[in-house]
C-alpha cells in the first residue's frame, strides 16, 4: 500500500502522486456502485477490473458485481482498501463514512462527477486527499495510459 502526501500548496494530489497512488493500489472500493451494465458507474467498475484492481463494491440489493462479492457498507468492507471511489449522490451519506475511510487506510478518495455535496463534505472529513468530481477511472487513463507500453 502507497502512502498518499498532500499537496501543501494545493490540499490535494498532485498528477505525479496520483499516478503513484494508482500505480501501487491492488484493491479499490466503491461507494454505490450499480449493478446496472448501462449507468456508468458500473462502466468505471469495469475498467478498473481490467485494468487488474481488486474491487470492494459497496451497494444494496445484490450479491456480487464483476465477480467481486458486495458489500452492504462501507463498514462491512474487511481492509485494507488503497483507494475509494464514491457515487453517492443522496444527501444522507452514512454517518459512519469518515470513520470507515480512515478504518480501511484508503489513501485517497474520489468523489465521482454527480456525487451530492453532503457525501463531498463526509469524506474531506476522513482527514484523507480528496480528488473532488473527479472520475478514477479518467485519472487512470489520463495518468497511466502508456502503463503496459
Amino acid at each position: 500500500m502507497t502512502t498518499a502526501k498532500v499537496d501543501t500548496a494545493t490540499g490535494t494530489l498532485t498528477d505525479t502522486q496520483v499516478r503513484q497512488l494508482l500505480s501501487e493500489a491492488t484493491r479499490i472500493a466503491l461507494l454505490g456502485v450499480s449493478p446496472r451494465p448501462d449507468d456508468p458507474s458500473y462502466h468505471v467498475a469495469s475498467y478498473l477490473q481490467s485494468q487488474g484492481y481488486h474491487l470492494a463494491p459497496v451497494t444494496a440489493g445484490d450479491d456480487a458485481i464483476l465477480g467481486f462479492p458486495t458489500y452492504r457498507s462501507l463498514g462491512d468492507v474487511p481492509g485494507p482498501v488503497d483507494a475509494l471511489a464514491v457515487f453517492l449522490n443522496s444527501d444522507a451519506p452514512p454517518a459512519s463514512l469518515p470513520e470507515d475511510v480512515r478504518r480501511l487506510g484508503v489513501q485517497a478518495v474520489w468523489t465521482e462527477p454527480g456525487c451530492s455535496q453532503a457525501a463531498e463534505d463526509a469524506c474531506q472529513q476522513a482527514g484523507v486527499p480528496v480528488l473532488w468530481r473527479r472520475c478514477i477511472m479518467q485519472d487512470h487513463q489520463r495518468l497511466l495510459s502508456d502503463r503496459d507500453q
